[in-house]
């Protein structure tokens, strides 16, 4: 017995999350965030939980020292996949960052 259809239009298209994917990690790498963020969020749209999407919007945050929600962002792609590549090193990388800003703060 087939699904009904309304359960099928509901399913996200792999072909169009991949080609969400992709655009976003062109602009990203070509350094248009804005872009790259609207793409990222499309992914996010369909799958809510992608954890390259997460990941990759975190360290889009992390470079415009949005330390806060880089950190949750690369929590939340953990969250979705404990092996994903690099995240945990981020978060490392994130928490030296805000330890620093906070030394700064301190010293002023």
């Amino acid at each position: 017995m087939a699904p009904p259809a309304e359960t099928l239009k509901s399913v996200p298209s792999v072909r169009g999350v991949r080609a969400a994917l992709a655009r976003a990690v062109t602009a990203h790498e070509e350094g248009r965030f804005d872009e790259a963020i609207a793409a990222y969020n499309e992914v996010l749209d369909l799958i809510p939980r992608q954890p390259d999407a997460l990941q990759l919007l975190g360290l889009i945050a992390k470079s415009r020292g949005q330390y806060d929600e880089a950190e949750r962002l690369m929590r939340a792609a953990l969250a979705s996949n404990p092996r994903q590549p690099y995240a945990a090193g981020h978060l490392e990388m994130i928490a030296r960052l805000k330890s620093r800003r906070r030394a700064g703060k301190g010293a002023a």
